[in-house]
């Protein structure tokens, strides 16, 4: 896979985001075809239009994602979505200040802009967590402030192989375990 790291590109291995998982309630199918290929953030903080998420796959507890923003009571009735990604992939990783710093400054913070370039944008949770330490200290604004979770804006979905979908029980079983 390939990540941006501001102006370089570097294979990664499979450690982050070979495996993605997208959910959504039990019933309403993915379907790639209805993706919208427009993307914003009309207000900070506020829903992100177009594209398709995902945050990365851990088989112990399902992912961040889950853990962090699903009532766990209620995780029966979703499904899960999991994917593997394509090797070819080039993806926008914003790590650290200096890459949001050219988010903003190289793509003038617009996302069509980085979808020109690049398959999707990911954000880890350590700098999600930097940002939140930041904006509570009134050090730094960040753009990404608002994204308390590592997650993948996808803007090409064709890098994205359904490999199984996971049922509300399964789900259930999954993101009940026990986080060591």
């Amino acid at each position: 896979m390939k990540f941006c790291n501001v102006f370089i590109l570097w294979w990664i291995g499979d450690e982050i985001m070979q495996k993605q998982l997208h959910v959504r309630l039990g019933g309403d199918t993915v379907d790639f075809s209805k993706v919208k290929k427009y993307y914003e953030e009309p207000v900070l903080g506020g829903d992100r239009i177009g594209g398709f998420w995902t945050s990365s796959y851990n088989e112990e507890y399902g992912s961040d994602w889950i853990q962090k923003k699903m009532y766990k009571p209620y995780i029966h009735v979703y499904q899960g979505y999991l994917y593997t990604v394509k090797d070819d992939v080039k993806i926008f990783s914003i790590t650290d200040f200096s890459d949001e710093q050219h988010f903003k400054s190289f793509y003038k913070s617009d996302y069509n802009e980085v979808a020109k370039d690049f398959h999707c944008l990911h954000l880890n949770q350590e700098y999600l967590n930097l940002c939140a330490i930041e904006y509570n200290h009134h050090t730094r604004r960040s753009n990404f402030f608002f994204w308390f979770v590592e997650c993948t804006w996808w803007f090409d979905t064709d890098y994205l192989i359904l490999e199984k979908i996971i049922d509300g029980p399964e789900l259930s079983k999954i993101v009940n375990k026990e986080i060591h």
